[in-house]
């Protein structure tokens, strides 16, 4: 499958997600575009226009202005949860502490989010949208909004050694370079 197709398959799936959950009224969507360009706003418009169709207006929020990637960091870091279809939103919510779902298809994003997911220890919540059912995207989500408070301080804990051992690889980095 090309690119183009899969894309659309994680957007359709996500989609059907976002319908199912929006429909009990529990939730509200945030969505947080990590692309920065002059472009935002007519991305920021088309998102609004797919995801409108399935989802009432007034579940959603959608950031709009092209802020710094610290102010998007910051942004990740307010959620209560994730749902991350690039590698960018997945990396900034996690280092966050923020609990998050990783949507991704194909071999590319799988090595790159699923990656990720790895290096956390938390490779059940990076899903391969071409594999599961929407009710299953669902039910993870749901889940991990059930968990949201143990997920949190797991991810501080690995986050707090990554850091550590990030700092001892770059002084042997440099040791090894001088």
């Amino acid at each position: 499958m090309d690119y183009d197709k899969r894309k659309k398959n994680t957007q359709k799936k996500l989609l059907e997600a976002l319908k199912i959950l929006s429909e009990d009224g529990r939730y509200h969507f945030v969505f947080i575009p990590t692309q920065v360009s002059i472009h935002l706003p007519r991305i920021v418009n088309s998102a609004k226009k797919v995801i409108t169709s399935k989802v009432k207006e007034e579940h959603c929020t959608f950031i709009r202005h092209p802020y710094s990637w610290h102010e998007i960091k910051a942004f990740f870091g307010l959620m209560d949860v994730v749902i991350a279809v690039s590698f960018h939103s997945a990396v900034f919510s996690i280092s966050m502490n923020v609990p998050t779902l990783g949507l991704y298809e194909g071999e590319y994003y799988r090595m790159k989010i699923g990656g990720i997911f790895n290096l956390i220890g938390m490779d059940n919540l990076a899903l391969n949208a071409s594999n599961e059912h929407v009710g299953e995207i669902v039910s993870k989500f749901r889940d991990l909004v059930a968990r949201k408070d143990e997920i949190r301080k797991l991810l501080t804990k690995v986050n707090n050694v990554l850091r550590k051992e990030c700092c001892y690889a770059c002084r042997k980095l440099i040791k090894t370079l001088k």
